[in-house]
């Protein structure tokens, strides 16, 4: 049993970064230190331009994809997640990489799917379909629990591991009809959806803020790490004392941030 006295606080090891599509996730992502990225959506090439032509080269990562074998050749959906975590255990056996990314958690989960179809049994189990005359079964109940069993037991590992955790995933909208407010949650299907920003230190948001109008209108990339009535069910923890917002595009920022102490 270990005593309080030899807690350290620092900043965090496990982080979720959420957004809509074209918010800046894996651009944010690919500043964290030496990271790997797990590139589930093969989504790369516009994250890495940019860095590339804003710093005038590609920041350090490795990357590989769930969605080809060790050839190069098209992985079946039957294989997606077995290739996930043999990429995986190699990240987590090379001494290069600080930070595992996975990006992205949405298409993750459907590899999940695609496993629990692959190997179920049973009355009812699911199957695949064709794509054309017939469509994926959905899961049976006892499914939802083999898929949330599965998805928390691979972030336990990743976070065990002593490696920083990035997960990229997305958020979808809902109006109150009560309020009229228009509301932000996580998109992770069943009650996973509620639980999953529990299993990681910090929950951050990226978010595209513009200004100006016509020839003079201006994009910023933010972060916020604060949550508001609006975004407060994805369950936003703030990192001590950066405020609401960080530049999503400045790394000595994060940087800092990642090798400070909590005061």
């Amino acid at each position: 049993m270990k005593s309080s006295s030899s807690f350290t606080i620092s900043l965090p090891n496990s982080i979720l970064i959420l957004g809509r599509p074209g918010s800046g996730k894996t651009t944010l992502a690919l500043q964290f230190p030496k990271p790997f990225v797990l590139d589930c959506d093969q989504n790369m090439k516009g994250p890495a331009r940019y860095l590339a032509a804003k710093n005038g080269a590609l920041p350090w990562f490795k990357y590989d994809t769930p969605l080809t074998d060790k050839l190069g050749a098209p992985a079946s959906r039957q294989t997606r997640m077995d290739r996930v975590k043999e990429l995986l255990d190699e990240a987590l056996a090379d001494p290069e990489i600080e930070t595992i990314i996975v990006d992205s958690l949405t298409t993750l989960i459907d590899f999940i799917f695609d496993k629990i179809r692959a190997t179920a049994t049973g009355n009812g189990a699911p199957k695949f379909g064709d794509g054309k005359k017939t469509q994926d079964d959905p899961m049976r109940i006892q499914d939802w629990g083999v898929f949330a069993n599965v998805l928390k037991q691979l972030i336990f590992q990743l976070k065990a591991s002593g490696k920083r955790v990035v997960f990229i995933g997305h958020i979808s909208t809902d109006k109150d009809e009560v309020s009229k407010m228009i509301l932000h949650a996580i998109a992770c299907p069943g009650q996973m959806g509620d639980i999953i920003s529990g299993l990681f230190e910090e929950v951050w948001q990226t978010e595209v803020k513009a200004s100006g109008a016509e020839t003079s209108l201006k994009a910023e990339y933010k972060v916020r790490t604060v949550g508001d009535a609006r975004s407060e069910a994805l369950g936003l923890k703030s990192a001590g004392g950066i405020g609401a917002y960080i530049s999503a595009d400045a790394p000595a920022i994060i940087a800092k941030l990642l090798s400070s102490p909590v005061k």
